[in-house]
């Protein structure tokens, strides 16, 4: 009798060990979860095949759930094909690994619940979105080999890449470093330094805490407030920066771009778009081969030597009338004197040549404001 209950017991084994598999829709689908205790000095790495999300949490162990589903014309056939999927945990020299295998299921989801003060949290999936939130890491990696990639309320150093998809960041206290092939970047707020490239995207952020880099191969950038240095490139899309408490260098080329206020200076170029720079001081270099050019200066901050220029359309200064500075403005002849256009009396007009030349010092002079235009007029006006 005892034999036979334990030849019972040893028979059940196997069926106790497997994860159910169950029908939702299409699908036939075999979950399984695992608990694994994590160190506070654990560095730990999550490789993937599907689509992972993690959640930050006050526990010092790691929890996670797969969830895989495949298409089959019969139990029997979905349960080979689930079976082989397999998730696997190693430590090695303080390094924790949890690796996904996704077998025959046609895909895999992976739920984490990690200790949220990780010193460092790298989650990689081949294909599938990643999304992070909760984490306090001192350094975190989220990274896809074609999906999107999702982060918020993140308070250490954040890289993000994906080779096809968007990424998109709420409340990121620390750096942040991001880059996309073909997909837009988008965040709410970046506390620290930022570098956020897309081969073909739009980037849109409200706001960056440090020094920022921008490049988009062709998609618009927009950047509502920067805390420091601004670097931002384009290769063909409109640039609109609301406000920059460091200096701003900007090239586009192909789009307009739109300052809302850069007291530190700013050099801009364009080779085919307008250029609008609202209350602006420091040193000025913007330059556009079609386009207008308007910049108002900011009263009460000093300016440094400047120039102003474009081929083809007007330019437009807007001077605080008690700002000094000196002036100097050239023009084409053609079409008369009248190509400059000047508010102050201090500033005087005469032909040179082949040009219209106009020059004064306003507030008994300062830096030199040059100002060049070929195929428009130029104004210079008092505010």
């Amino acid at each position: 009798m005892r034999k036979l209950c334990i030849l019972a017991c040893l028979a059940a084994l196997p069926a106790a060990a497997q994860s159910a598999v169950t029908r939702e829709d299409d699908y036939w689908v075999r979950t399984l979860t695992g608990v694994e205790a994590l160190p506070p000095e654990a560095r730990l790495q999550v490789v993937s095949e599907g689509a992972v999300v993690v959640t930050g949490a006050d526990e010092a162990r790691l929890r996670w759930q797969l969830k895989a589903r495949t298409r089959a014309e019969g139990e029997a056939e979905a349960r080979r094909r689930l079976e082989s999927v397999s998730v696997k945990f190693s430590k090695t020299a303080g390094k924790h690994l949890l690796a996904v295998h996704r077998g025959g299921a046609a895909d895999a989801g992976l739920k984490l619940v990690v200790p949220r003060s990780l010193p460092a949290l790298a989650v990689i999936t081949r294909e599938g979105s990643v999304n992070a939130s909760g984490l306090a890491s001192d350094s975190i990696t989220l990274a896809s080999g074609a999906g999107a990639i999702h982060a918020g309320r993140l308070e250490g150093n954040l890289v993000a890449r994906t080779a096809g998809g968007a990424i998109d960041l709420g409340e990121i206290r620390g750096s942040a470093r991001c880059s996309t092939a073909g997909g837009n970047i988008t965040a709410r707020h970046i506390g620290g330094n930022a570098v956020l490239e897309t081969g073909g995207g739009d980037v849109d952020v409200n706001e960056i805490g440090g020094d920022a880099r921008a490049e988009s191969g062709g998609g618009r950038v927009r950047i509502g407030r920067a805390g420091a240095q601004l670097v931002v490139s384009t290769g063909g899309g409109r640039i609109e920066i609301g406000e920059a408490r460091g200096m701003l260098v900007l090239r586009s080329a192909a789009g307009a771009v739109h300052v809302g206020a850069a007291p530190h200076g700013v050099r801009c170029e364009t080779a085919g778009g307008p250029i609008h720079l609202s209350k602006v001081a420091g040193s000025l270099r913007a330059s556009t081969t079609i386009g207008n050019i308007v910049a108002q200066l900011l009263a009460n901050r000093p300016l440094e030597d400047s120039f102003l220029s474009t081929a083809r359309g007007d330019i437009t200064v807007l001077i605080p009338s008690n700002l000094s500075v000196k002036i100097h403005a050239a023009n084409e002849l053609s079409g008369g004197s009248r190509r400059i256009v000047s508010d102050f009396a201090e500033i005087t007009t005469q032909v040179r040549g082949a040009q219209v030349v106009a020059e004064g010092v306003l507030n008994g002079g300062g830096p030199l404001l040059r100002i060049i235009g070929t195929g428009g007029t130029i104004f210079i006006k008092r505010q």
